[in-house]
């Protein structure tokens, strides 16, 4: 199950968009986890900063300081609903310099004290006189409150508070709009990851020619393998002059320290009479071109590496002179020794014509006369061999040599 499961068993195109795509997920389901949360935050923070600024208005105001003063329900419980109202807010609650309710949403609760339902004692505002924002359970439910003092006409004497509500449930209504946005946005952004990681999956299989991991792998290590076994030195450098290849039997050829890396260098400060940067630059190969290389003549070949019509590299291949001039050699012995084979077939095949068309025309003496007239040389010659030496070694010897140069 767990191998059927394992990556390696899909292809590379698969395996990029289903790397790619989790990510993608896990970024934006993260940035959206982020973003929700900072969302609620805020609203948090601008619905409770807006309660506090209106009970700071409320409070200021000269007929609710005098309402206050003189506990004035009958004046102040209409005037809650018109301002809550007006405010766009649940609630307004006007409460004495002791905390008792002077008006509130519901008449009942009027002549309790605020701290009755949520424990806040309000001291901030009833004490210190200084407004301040909380959040907590009322009588009406989770609401995120602002409060503010009520000064005297001459601010020197807290006289009561004033409680502006915004109930919870608005601000997760508010929230689960901005949500229902944010996931949109988050499945846009998702949706875009997984095109453009179908498109790169594509694009990237394309520049390493449809090949899987594993065939670049293995084809790696065969050319490796096929770079060490070949004879012949081979040198590649890459757009930058840089050497990306650099063979055993290069280094052997050119007598080179076998401790040295040469992988990365620039191929001037190796080699500096190579030729692989004018190929390099001009883009025409050179074949056989006999170059006095690092005390070494040699035989090299220089082709350039294209992709498309820009080159991308040079690669260099070359041997002593003095050994293709030892395989010269020998080939053209072979090919000497061939043609005196072919002549000598020649020649034979050419007496057997004459003998057959002799026996052929019914002239049987003239064909034992050519048969004698070979058989009598041949036997002349061996003759005269053995009056000249008694070594039959030599005689052997030479014997071969006069065979050959007939």
């Amino acid at each position: 199950m767990l191998r059927m499961l394992s990556l390696r068993h899909l292809r590379l195109k698969w395996r990029m968009v289903l790397i790619l795509g989790v990510i993608a997920v896990l970024q934006t389901g993260m940035l959206g986890h982020f973003a929700i949360r900072y969302l609620d935050s805020v609203l948090d923070e601008q619905i409770g900063q807006q309660a506090m600024r209106v009970a700071l208005a409320i409070a200021a105001s000269p007929d609710v300081v005098r309402a206050v003063e003189a506990r004035d329900s009958d004046f102040l419980q209409p005037l809650s609903y018109k301002l809550a109202h007006s405010a766009e807010a649940r609630f307004v609650v006007f409460g004495d310099k002791d905390g008792i309710r002077l008006a509130h949403p519901f008449p009942h609760m009027i002549g309790k004290s605020m701290a009755d339902d949520d424990g806040d004692t309000n001291e901030p505002a009833l004490v210190h006189g200084k407004p301040y924002v909380s959040k907590a359970l009322g009588s009406i439910g989770w609401s995120m409150r602002g409060k503010a003092p009520v000064f005297n006409a001459a601010g020197t004497k807290v006289i009561g508070i004033v409680s502006v509500g915004y109930m919870l449930d608005t601000v997760d209504r508010l929230v689960s709009n901005h949500r229902l946005s944010m996931f949109f946005a988050i499945g846009g952004a998702f949706l875009f990851s997984v095109f453009t990681a179908v498109w790169f999956a594509s694009h990237f299989k394309k520049a390493i020619f449809n090949l899987e991991p594993e065939q670049i792998g293995r084809m790696f290590q065969e050319r490796n393998a096929t770079l060490e076994t070949v004879r012949e030195g081979i040198v590649a450098i890459n757009h930058e002059g840089k050497i990306t290849t650099f063979n055993h039997a290069a280094i052997k050829t050119l007598e080179l320290p076998e401790d040295v890396n040469y992988i990365g260098k620039h191929i001037q400060s190796v080699l500096p009479d190579s030729g692989m940067l004018d190929v390099l630059e001009q883009g025409e190969p050179q074949y056989d071109q006999e170059v006095w290389l690092h005390n070494h003549l040699l035989i090299a070949n220089r082709i350039p590496l294209l992709q498309g019509d820009q080159v991308t590299g040079v690669v260099s291949s070359f041997r002593l002179k003095n050994e293709v001039d030892l395989v010269s050699r020998k080939l053209t012995r072979i090919k000497q020794y061939a043609e005196s084979l072919r002549s000598q077939s020649h020649e034979y095949n050419n007496k057997l014509h004459t003998i057959a068309g002799l026996i052929q025309i019914d002239a049987k003496d003239e064909a034992l006369a050519v048969i004698g007239q070979e058989s009598s040389s041949h036997q002349a010659f061996i003759q005269q061999l053995m009056e000249v030496t008694s070594d039959s070694i030599l005689a052997g010897c030479l014997l071969g040599k006069y065979n050959r140069a007939k």
